[in-house]
């Protein structure tokens, strides 16, 4: 159906490549299945049945380049259609019966026959092809021309997770590939699973893997973390490397590193390790540094392009003192002066740290003047290279006081312990925009230093001005083998300036002028001094403006150089041939010598066999005794976290009350301070009542006791009148007894008014008689 549709177009056998969209759909339709290729269980090799989807064949088909490589465009039938076919089941049957099989199989001596079987047919399931005798022998051929002296390489191969999980299995019982010691891996797209499948082999027992190659394999955090589990139970693996060459980067992160560490911490063999482009930054770096100080066995790291700047150089310049490193490698992580600082104050302490590379960051002046007062009193370090940053010439100045003004007359022999003075043997200084005056500076210093050996100055800003101090240098310098000037505006009168300190220069053995402004004026003088010293050998004076004879006038006197040393080194070396000729007498007795220790070793080596045997089955038992605690781990962290996530509860929620509980406080505390100054207020209140109310009762006391002694003196009155009163009635009463009778006969004229005068008195009395009233308060 593909074919139907994709025309003829486009691809050497008559067909074009349908749309990735409707292959997607048409393998979606029947997926592919293990069952459709021969499995491994048929060749003698254990494998558990995976099912594979057509993604995984379609992704892998993406890249046809990596296919070609091994055995997979070069299987392909002339008359493939565009999507392969799946695999019947009795492909085994039809591969070892075809003819030419059998006389193949003879044949092929180079490496195990079912070995490269099983790999065929792995290979064949990743790129979904149906195998035959043919595709078979071209993959037989690829395949032994790249295993060789105990060297797997299998760089940029397309090779797939099916592929990578046979050789694992294979591994540890070919009697080929036990005794590989270099595994390469590199650019292809096995991503964390097949780094886990590849992490297995180094816990094989009898596996002498010493140097592993998984750069550009896609690998992340996880994938990178079980390996790294796995690399610390080895103790054989030496290199291993995790960068990124081409194709897919290597991811592995801040989440790998504490894997790593945690690694690093037990294991002793690991001597170098390859990180570089990985996106390990500050984070990580934190993870990473405890494995660091614990590791004493790591002599080479490679951590470029990881954006680790200024704070993360700080955590890792502590380890110097404390590790094993002899060579880093920190190109282009952004770092600053402030990271020189701290690299120059780790330097300052005598480490062991022999080689340091600072290309592609931001260090300017400052920041190599730090690094030349660090350097001053180290005598470790013999390779510094600083290319593409921003020293210019202060930095260049700064950087040139590691080397003393004047240096001893003779060069310290090994058994010194104090040396006071760097023993840099190599500086790299290209593109640092460095001008004449720094330059003036350090060749300056250099005229008397014995220990520098090569110099790149290349695609900088000197010009013929410095020439001569340079050419001063090299007539007195005797140490400098190697001087690299290119990419720099030296122009003909620099070169020839330069050129007269090269008459009397018997080291500098190579000499770079590239691309210098130089014409035909200077070919003189230069070939005159080439023929004086006779001690240069290599020269560059490509892209200049030179005539085709001076060039070849040139280029002679070096062949004629060459061969003079090349003459002077063979009497040299016959000479010391004969000062070893009487040991020949001996070398019988060596030789048998060494042959019994040979035979003593294999001996030894086949008990340390069976010991790895045994302690592997040991290992395999603490393995599964490991697993089992680990399970238990798992289960008591995950027990301790929900624990901590109760507590954390608990302990939130009594947060909750407090803060409740103490807000109530402070309202009943407010409202007691508030209650406290309303009863002050009240107080004061009540007593300017009281004192009120005295002042008012006082008054009115005053008042009453003058109302009472008023009523006292109208009661002493009233009583005088009543009194008085009573005197009178009871006079009256007398009279009316008496004249009764007259007055009940018959009324006399004029006694009607005094009756009734009478009367009116006699009620005064009566009411005289009543109490007073007590007046109002």
């Amino acid at each position: 159906t593909c074919r139907r549709m994709a025309g003829s177009e486009g691809r050497h056998d008559g067909t074009r490549s349908p749309p990735r969209s409707t292959v997607r759909k048409l393998l979606k339709a029947r997926p592919w299945s293990a069952k459709d290729v021969p499995s491994t269980k048929s060749v003698g090799i254990e494998s558990k049945s995976n099912t594979f989807s057509g993604r995984r064949f379609f992704g892998d088909l993406s890249h046809r380049d990596s296919v070609r490589s091994l055995a997979s465009s070069s299987i392909r039938p002339s008359t493939a259609p565009a999507v392969r076919r799946p695999i019947s089941a009795h492909t085994y049957s039809e591969v070892t019966d075809l003819p030419g099989m059998a006389s193949l199989i003879a044949t092929f001596q180079s490496a195990d026959v079912s070995m490269v079987r099983n790999l065929y047919y792995a290979k064949c399931r990743d790129v979904g092809i149906k195998p035959n005798a043919n595709q078979f022998e071209k993959f037989s051929s690829l395949f032994n021309s790249r295993f060789k002296q105990n060297e797997l390489y299998l760089s940029g191969c397309g090779v797939g997770l099916e592929f990578v999980k046979t050789l694992v299995k294979i591994f540890s019982v070919s009697s080929l590939l036990v005794s590989c010691q270099k595994l390469d891996v590199s650019c292809n797209r096995i991503g964390d699973f097949g780094a886990e499948e590849i992490g297995k082999i180094l816990v094989e027992p009898g596996v002498r893997l010493e140097h592993i190659d998984m750069s550009s394999i896609g690998v992340g955090a996880s994938g990178a973390s079980r390996l790294f589990d796995y690399l610390a139970h080895n103790n054989t693996v030496k290199v291993l490397m995790l960068g990124t060459a081409s194709g897919d980067r290597n991811i592995i992160g801040p989440a790998g590193m504490e894997s790593l560490s945690n690694c690093l911490a037990v294991n002793t063999t690991l001597t170098s390790l390859k990180l570089d482009a990985n996106s390990i930054a500050l984070r990580g770096m934190r993870s990473l540094a405890p494995g660091l100080h614990l590791n004493t066995s790591l002599r080479s790291l490679d951590l470029s392009s990881n954006g680790l700047k200024d704070i993360a150089i700080r955590l890792l310049s502590e380890t110097f003192a404390v590790g094993g490193l002899t060579s880093l490698d920190l190109s282009r992580n952004q770092i600053s002066n402030v990271g020189a600082n701290h690299l120059a104050a780790a330097l300052k302490r005598d480490n062991i740290l022999q080689s340091l590379c600072l290309d592609f960051n931001d260090i300017e002046g400052s920041g190599g003047q730090a690094l030349g007062l660090g350097l001053k009193s180290n005598t470790r370090l013999t390779s510094l290279s600083m290319c593409h940053n921003k020293l210019g010439s202060a930095g260049l100045a700064g950087l040139a006081e590691m080397f003393p003004i004047a240096a001893p007359t003779t060069r310290p022999s090994g058994n010194e312990t104090e040396r006071s003075f760097c023993i840099i043997e190599m500086l790299k200084l290209s593109n640092n925009s460095i001008s004449n005056d720094g330059v003036n500076f350090l060749f300056n210093r250099l005229r008397d230093n014995f220990t520098l050996k090569t110099l790149d100055l290349s695609q900088n800003a000197i010009s013929q001005n410095s020439a001569r101090e340079i050419g001063n240098c090299l007539r007195s310098n005797c140490c400098l083998t190697s001087l690299n000037l290119s990419m720099n505006k030296l122009q003909s009168s620099g070169v020839a300036m330069l050129s007269s300190g090269l008459e009397n220069n018997t080291t500098l053995k190579k000499l770079f002028l590239r691309d210098v402004n130089m014409k035909d004026e200077c070919m003189g003088q230069l070939a005159v001094s080439l023929r004086s010293g006779k001690s240069l050998i290599d020269l560059d004076i490509s892209w200049n403006d030179v005539s085709y004879s001076n060039n070849n006038m040139i280029v002679e006197i070096v062949e004629e150089n060459k061969a003079h040393f090349e003459s002077t080194a063979i009497p040299r070396l016959t000479k010391q041939l004969k000062q070893l000729s009487p040991l020949a007498d001996e070398l019988p007795k060596v030789q048998a010598r060494i042959s019994n220790e040979i035979s003593m070793k294999q001996q030894t080596q086949e008990e340390i066999d069976e010991i790895k045997l045994k302690v592997a089955e040991e290992r395999n038992d603490t393995q599964v005794q490991l697993d089992s605690i680990r399970e238990d781990a798992e289960n008591t962290k995950e027990n301790l976290l929900r624990v901590e996530k109760a507590l954390n509860e608990v302990t939130e929620s009594l947060r909750s009350k407090e803060r409740k509980c103490k807000e109530k406080e402070d309202s009943q505390m407010r409202l007691l301070e508030a209650v406290q100054k309303s009863r002050e207020k009240l107080q004061e209140k009540l007593q300017g009542l009281r004192d009120r109310l005295t002042q008012q009762e006082d008054s009115e006391t005053g008042e009453l006791l003058e109302q009472l002694e008023q009523s006292r003196q109208r009661l002493g009155q009233a009583q005088e009148d009543r009194e008085q009163a009573s005197a009178k009635l009871k006079n009256l009463e007398d009279v009316q007894g008496k004249d009764a009778f007259v007055v009940s006969a018959s009324p006399q004229p004029g006694r009607g008014g005094e009756e009734k005068s009478n009367r009116k008195e006699l009620g005064r009395m009566k009411i005289s008689r009543s109490p007073p009233r007590s007046p109002k308060t």
